[in-house]
């Protein structure tokens, strides 16, 4: 039986998807998520800028195809996407899917600001931080 073996990796391809491509599964979702990484990159670029702040600390964050430190937050807690990320990295950058981001209204966060917010009742959790910092509002 002949073989046809992936142009990236080098590993067999299914028989199956011999006439479509040349490349196997993994790297042909590879690819499709490299391409729709740059699209949303360019849309995240003209909706934050190049270095927008961190909405809490005030940090300079970056947007580029090589360093992406934006950690998008569900800013109120009642959003249908379980995870931001997985939205943009897993659906094509289209007029759809760029109204549905906005309607969502992340809010853009670094990582260490993200990693001190809980996600299930925040409120609660920020008013009995407040207590215990004896600030008081």
């Amino acid at each position: 039986m002949k073989r046809k073996l992936c142009s990236d990796c080098g590993r067999e391809i299914v028989r199956k998807c011999w006439v479509k491509t040349s490349f196997c599964r993994n790297c042909r979702d590879k690819r499709r998520r490299r391409k729709y990484r740059v699209e949303w990159m360019k849309f995240f670029k003209g909706l934050y800028s190049n270095n927008p702040p961190c909405e809490l600390c005030g940090r300079k964050l970056s947007i580029s195809e090589s360093k992406f430190n934006i950690h998008f937050d569900h800013r109120h807690g009642k959003n249908c996407v379980d995870h931001p990320a997985h939205f943009w990295k897993e659906r094509p950058c289209t007029h759809k899917n760029q109204r549905k981001w906005l309607e969502f209204d992340f809010g853009v966060l670094c990582i260490y600001c993200n990693s001190k917010l809980p996600t299930e009742n925040r409120g609660e959790w920020l008013k009995k931080a407040i207590e215990y910092s004896g600030v008081g509002l």
